[in-house]
């Protein structure tokens, strides 16, 4: 069996801590397999951002980066324009897309 070699680990969140997705327990899933693990926030207003902040500054593999939500008026839409977005910024790494569920 080959041993997966991953460097950038991406997931896009929007407001899922007041949804109650289990976002702690997947980031401590992921991050074994991670060098880099970036956590785009579409501007959460429910505790996500703060919390994904809080994280970062207690493992330094973790980035947060925040970014505009779209408003397209569409939320399959939005989510897969905002999700683009945050592959676009990082392409051209070696790695793999984790995600979460997203929440309005």
């Amino acid at each position: 069996m080959e041993s997966l070699n991953v460097y950038l680990c991406l997931t896009v969140t929007y407001n899922v801590v007041s949804k109650g997705y289990p976002f702690l327990e997947s980031l401590a899933s992921a991050l074994p397999v991670c060098e880099e693990f970036v956590i785009m926030d579409g501007g959460s207003n429910d505790g996500t951002l703060e919390l994904a902040e809080r994280i970062s500054r207690i493992n330094k593999k973790i980035k947060v980066v925040k970014d505009r939500w779209p408003s397209l008026g569409d939320i399959a839409a939005e989510i897969r324009e905002f999700t683009n977005r945050a592959i676009n910024r990082y392409s051209g790494r070696k790695g793999f897309y984790y995600t979460y569920r997203l929440a309005r």
